[in-house]
């Protein structure tokens, strides 16, 4: 039985959950950005300020559950109320023009976003390899030590709550979720006819769950198979499936924040095409 003073892995995962409920609670409707950002905020601070709380209760972390913490704990917490934070200063800031000026406003994030990428290289590659090597000087607190950077906002003030790297972790979760937030609100040329239902072909019939369908339209943009913007895509498939698909980036964002397979809906195709792939394999017999 584990003591009081080691947390286990699923405490820290349930009160990240209670995160995204409180936040689903705000972001469910089709309020504008600036409406329902500045409660989100508000919910992350105050789930972020819970958690450090909750660490101060445990002053026992083993050095292997410490780096747990900073390095896959915290920043999904800090990763939301860096988004959030992020979209509410752009749509703040966002121009009154016409849909050309917005999107080129769009993209001048998205490159903003790139840009952080390439300057921080090494921590981007060290985060999608999911690698280990350097995280005891990564995510072990050591005030003497540890690597600051001058941008930490308030709550990383707190050298019992901050390591070298967590904040760049957070940053990374928060520049793929607020990718997503980006390319979905760039749209065609403005004044494009709505996508209409083709002549007298039936509609197909999505059987699968909504949520697969959203990340199959983010793997096609993301895959170059499609063009368009991620706001046609999604148009087309309303009306091809005859099916509504609303706060497609808040539910990739929670796609983003599964805490082991991402791609679920996807590995689940690649296994069914290869049962079929094998199926067809056994049948077969050449002619003699």
């Amino acid at each position: 039985m584990k003591s009081k003073d080691t947390p286990s892995a699923t405490h820290w995962e349930q009160a990240y959950q209670q995160l995204l409920a409180a936040l689903r609670v705000v972001n469910t409707t089709d309020s504008s950005p600036l409406q329902y950002c500045q409660p989100c905020i508000g919910i992350c601070l105050r789930h972020l300020t819970a958690l450090r709380t909750q660490l101060r209760k445990y002053p026992l972390l083993s050095e292997e559950q410490e780096i747990h913490f900073f390095k896959s704990v915290k920043p999904r917490f800090h990763g939301q109320l860096i988004y959030y934070s992020k979209i509410w200063e752009i749509e703040l800031r966002k121009p009154a023009g016409n849909r050309p000026q917005l999107d080129k406003y769009y993209q001048k994030h998205l490159k903003r976003i790139q840009h952080f990428s390439d300057y921080h290289r090494d921590i981007y590659l060290y985060y999608r390899m999911g690698a280990t090597y350097l995280d005891k000087e990564y995510f072990a607190r050591n005030p003497t030590t540890g690597i600051f950077l001058p941008s930490y906002k308030h709550i990383d003030a707190d050298p019992d709550f901050s390591t070298a790297k967590d904040y760049l972790f957070s940053r990374i979760i928060a520049n793929d979720m607020l990718s997503a937030y980006l390319q979905h609100a760039m749209t065609p040329i403005a004044g494009a006819a709505k996508v209409q239902p083709p002549g007298n072909k039936r509609q197909l019939t999505w059987k699968g769950p909504k949520v697969g369908l959203i990340e199959f339209g983010y793997a096609c943009k993301e895959a170059n198979i499609l063009e368009e913007s991620l706001h046609e895509i999604f148009e087309v498939f309303e009306v091809m499936f005859s099916i509504e698909l609303k706060n497609t980036s808040r539910t990739f964002q929670e796609i983003l924040s599964r805490k082991k397979e991402e791609a679920v809906f996807m590995d689940k195709l690649v296994v069914k095409l290869k049962e079929r792939m094998d199926k067809m394999h056994q049948q077969y017999k050449p002619s003699k």
